[in-house]
């Protein structure tokens, strides 16, 4: 390991050099080179430099860049407004929360007088802890710093000043829904699942904000605007809501709830596409409504009635009439239809290749120990197979698989020299699971879902393992 001093040293005799070559690259300063090479996407420096060298210079850069800023920025507001005004560059920025940070609020391009009321605004938010560059770990990671935009993008409709805000403890979702209703929610009584709509960027994100606001100054939940058309039992039901939902599976589930659903049976609801999905809502009102009555459907069928229904409708097959229908004869239906796209002759579609089709391991649960094998399905006669021997519906996620943007999963255990076909999964091309079922799709055995989240991480691995071997 080199010191510091050898570092300086060995840094200062190439530094002729690295100039020179920055240079001819049309660079404006050293820094700037070091950023975009770091990413990838730069020629290497001239061959006399050897790598031990290269990367000596390098960090001593980094940690001579750190000094400067230090001596700069003596304090977070003078950081703050060097961040919004544009004269601090995320190229100049080691700190990888920081560089976020830059790169969020300079690609907004404020003009002058905004830029300097973010900062005010930052810089009030900040005296009471690094809550601009936390990330939100419940929200999938989105930082903080892209709500906190999103509220000051928002400030004629404040109904109080940030600078009398004092957080609460806790993390920093607790810290941020805080400051959103000290912001905006005047009575108290706005249903904690809209705090989430100020981290959302997708294309309902606006208008939920906007639904916010109204709602904060004593608007009623039948007038913010929200996407579905809701009885009062529902618009009772929805303030009850799960904090956690986003605001289509918290209406979804306001619906269930009011058609008689019971706790679990509501959360198996919103956990098909219909809680991500509202549309078509009078289309799938009566599915909802059957559901939630008929004590009839196990709660793990739920998933699979859903996309029984809806994959019918797609492949031209006709909509389900749920007139006079019970939950029986709406499962019964599904076993029928499901015997007839096992008998089909199934054309030969080769799925997207991948680098990856097997992951095996051993795995310890509760004293048991089993051999795991995930075999990746490569084709529609194999998916088709698959179907039949599980006798659930995966042999309809051939278009899916076909294109890439899914892979579908056999799970098989070795247990005492006796193998058994366990389990199906569907997980996206990042390695997010889909739907986990087993024969007649049933839900996944604790030990079968341990052996599912160790075979996504080794999934994981194995992809970033070979994406950095690939040429």
């Amino acid at each position: 390991m080199l010191s510091l001093v050898e570092m300086r040293n060995i840094a200062r005799s190439v530094a002729p050099t690295i100039d020179a070559h920055w240079r001819r690259l049309n660079f404006r300063s050293r820094e700037e080179y070091e950023y975009w090479r770091g990413c990838g996407l730069l020629p290497p420096a001239p061959n006399t430099f050897q790598v031990k060298l290269d990367e000596a210079c390098r960090r001593y850069l980094e940690l001579e860049k750190d000094q400067r800023q230090a001596r700069h920025f003596q304090s977070a507001e003078q950081l703050i407004s060097a961040i919004c005004t544009g004269r601090l560059k995320h190229w100049e920025v080691s700190h990888a929360p920081l560089q976020v940070v830059v790169e969020l609020i300079q690609d907004a391009r404020f003009d002058e007088h905004e830029a300097a009321s973010l900062a005010r605004f930052l810089g009030a938010v900040t005296r009471h802890g690094p809550l601009m560059v936390m990330s939100v770990p419940e929200v999938r990671g989105v930082p903080a710093i892209q709500g906190l935009i999103g509220l000051h993008d928002y400030r004629a409709y404040w109904v109080r000043d940030v600078d009398a805000w004092a957080p609460p403890g806790g993390g920093a979702e607790d810290v941020f829904a805080s400051l959103v209703r000290h912001l905006f929610d005047r009575f108290g009584d706005v249903p904690v699942f809209m705090d989430r709509v100020w981290l959302r960027r997708d294309a309902d994100g606006e208008a939920y904000r906007a639904a916010y606001v109204r709602l904060g100054r004593g608007g009623s939940l039948r007038e913010a605007g929200l996407p579905a058309p809701l009885t009062r039992r529902m618009l009772h039901g929805l303030r009850g809501a799960p904090a956690a939902y986003p605001v289509e599976a918290a209406v979804r589930w306001a619906q269930a709830r009011a058609f008689g659903a019971d706790a679990a049976a509501a959360e198996a609801i919103v956990a098909t596409p219909l809680g991500r999905d509202l549309g078509d809502w009078d289309y799938w009102e009566p599915f909802v409504r059957l559901v939630s009555r008929a004590r009839s459907v196990p709660l793990h069928q739920i998933g699979p009635l859903a996309d029984f229904v809806r994959l019918r409708r797609l492949n031209g097959e006709g909509a389900v009439s749920f007139r006079g229908r019970t939950g029986a004869s709406l499962l019964q239906m599904m076993e029928d239809w499901h015997r007839d796209l096992h008998r089909r002759q199934t054309p030969f579609v080769r799925f997207a290749k991948a680098r990856i089709n097997e992951v095996a391991f051993e795995l310890e649960f509760e004293g048991v120990t089993a051999g795991w094998r995930f075999l990746r399905l490569q084709d529609s006669h194999a998916l088709a197979e698959e179907g039949r021997l599980m006798r659930h519906c995966v042999a309809s996620r051939t278009h899916a698989c076909r294109s890439g943007r899914h892979s579908v999963w056999r799970a098989v255990r070795t247990l005492e020299g006796r193998e058994e076909h366990c389990l199906t999964l569907e997980v996206t091309r990042q390695g997010v699971p889909v739907e986990v079922r087993g024969l007649a799709n049933r839900w996944p055995a604790p030990a079968e879902s341990a052996a599912v989240n160790l075979f996504l991480r080794r999934l994981g691995e194995a992809a970033a393992d070979t994406a950095g071997k690939a040429p």
